[in-house]
């Protein structure tokens, strides 16, 4: 036993830089992770479920949302797939305290995302959105684009 003792008083500070070099990987590990998938917004599951009560709405706009979008990821393995910029562009939209809507198109088999400054902005720019149907409009993919230019989240 004081062998033990003997140890754990003359090498405590080698415990120590042990203890902490794990601690650093472990937060490490967990921080890489959270930007990877994006703390849930790029989970194929969470999005398809938030797309269902609005199935209908992205039948029928489905064309229009992918040309309006802010963000559009590609899905491979059934994983939503970002690309660096989108990281960014989402970063950037957090931090300015946009909220956001994500849209699975099932057609396209990709997923969209809008940004806005509120709620209601962001029901009014996609309630502004024409249908598919009527893309020969000279103004599709917008009912008033002078609307979806204001409501649009600002490009860098």
């Amino acid at each position: 036993m004081s062998q033990v003792a003997e140890f754990f008083a003359n090498y405590w500070w080698l415990i120590l830089i042990i203890f902490v070099v794990v601690a650093i990987v472990a937060v490490i590990r967990a921080v890489r992770r959270v930007i990877k998938e994006g703390g849930g917004a790029f989970d194929l599951n969470t999005i398809k479920k938030n797309t269902a009560p609005n199935l209908e709405f992205v039948r029928q706009k489905g064309q229009a949302m992918m040309k309006d979008a802010d963000v559009i990821c590609e899905i491979k393995n059934g994983r939503v797939i970002p690309k660096k910029q989108d990281i960014m562009t989402f970063r950037t939209a957090y931090k300015a305290k946009y909220k956001a809507a994500s849209f699975y198109i099932a057609k396209e088999d990709k997923v969209v995302y809008f940004f806005c400054k509120s709620e209601a902005g962001l029901q009014r720019r996609l309630q502004n959105l024409l249908f598919d149907r009527q893309a020969k409009n000279s103004h599709w993919p917008y009912a008033d684009k002078a609307t979806a230019e204001h409501l649009r989240f600002p490009r860098a």
